[in-house]
């Protein structure tokens, strides 16, 4: 039922509003499906309505090298685009 719920909200979401290139903005604004969740950790809370998907949401592989931020692993936060709409 979850997963059913979270394909049609897609599908209501207009993906012509998320900016060009490969940033969460462009020269039009912020893209309105970007925002920042306040109870996670910096470098962790950037979310996706569009994807539906947070920073804190991204899986540690089991050989990540120990001392490397996690914010390598997404990098909503700092409002580089994961959904790949409209990046070319």
């Amino acid at each position: 039922m979850f997963t059913l719920v979270r394909k049609c909200a897609r599908v209501v979401m207009n993906s012509d509003r998320i900016p060009k290139g490969c940033y969460c903005y462009d020269e039009n604004g912020l893209c309105p499906f970007w925002r920042l969740d306040e109870n996670q950790p910096y470098q962790r809370n950037g979310y996706c309505e569009y994807l539906q998907r947070g920073d804190w949401e991204a899986e540690i592989p089991d050989d990540f090298p120990d001392g490397f931020p996690l914010s390598a692993l997404s990098l909503l936060w700092d409002q580089v685009k994961e959904c790949g709409v409209n990046d070319g």
